[in-house]
């Protein structure tokens, strides 16, 4: 029957000798595999929160100094006025 399908031997999936070296190492792969697949499973569903999730986010206070020196020459957007520039140099 094994013939039938290409193969010369008695057998239909070949000889039933001892494996290859590749057949071991192919066995040995597909092992890791599906061993670190499964860890990877468990470990997607059973994860703990990381610190940086279970940390406190500290508010931050952003104060700007006003700086009286440059206050003629800021409108009330707090853009520079147009003749900010325009002043002579004494």
């Amino acid at each position: 029957m094994g013939a039938a399908f290409g193969g010369s031997s008695q057998t239909i999936f070949g000889s039933s000798g001892p494996m290859t070296f590749l057949g071991k190492m192919t066995t040995l792969i597909a092992t890791v595999f599906m061993l670190t697949s499964l860890w990877l499973a468990y470990f997607a569903v059973h994860k703990t929160p990381s610190v940086i999730e279970t940390s406190p986010i500290p508010g931050v206070e952003k104060t700007i100094p006003a700086d009286q020196s440059n206050a003629k020459d800021v409108n009330k957007t707090g853009a520079p006025s147009a003749e900010a520039g325009t002043e002579k140099a004494k």
